[in-house]
């Protein structure tokens, strides 16, 4: 009985620090969101200025979610269109990729979603695309897209 626990202590405990020795943990990853199932970072190098056509704006940038207990990284690399009179932001995921802890592609699928209005904040998902909007829009811009 000893050895079950202790096994199951190891086995937590490996886990724990395969987590925390991510590829994330580089600094071109920033953390914009964490709750209880997972942390959210976006890629600072990874955003592009579309087009820039005040008040309309679109931005490509790449976030990262790392779910914890899972042993992938899934990405996505996503559209931000921006009406900057209405304070609206809308999404369009290009793709979505898996890759191990220590940054090797596992696989990629490139089907295009649905545009979803991210303005509401009413899903956590929706939240960390405004986080990760008026990351991107500040980035790009150097002012905030949220007043």
């Amino acid at each position: 009985m000893k050895k079950i626990i202790f096994s199951t202590i190891i086995f937590f405990l490996l886990q724990c620090c395969t987590i925390f020795a991510s590829f994330l943990n580089n600094s071109n990853y920033v953390k914009i969101m964490s709750d209880i199932e997972a942390n959210i970072y976006v890629d600072s190098n990874s955003t592009k200025s579309i087009r820039y056509e005040p008040p309309y704006y679109i931005i490509e940038g790449k976030m990262f979610y790392e779910f914890f207990g899972s042993p992938e990284i899934f990405a996505t690399t996503n559209l931000f269109y921006y009406d900057y009179s209405t304070r609206k932001v809308r999404v369009k995921e290009l793709n979505i990729s898996a890759y191990s802890s220590d940054g090797t592609l596992l696989k990629i699928d490139n089907k295009p979603s649905a545009i979803i209005d991210v303005s509401a904040k009413t899903h956590i998902s929706t939240t960390a695309y405004s986080e990760a909007a008026n990351f991107y829009f500040i980035k790009c811009y150097n002012k905030p897209f949220y007043r």
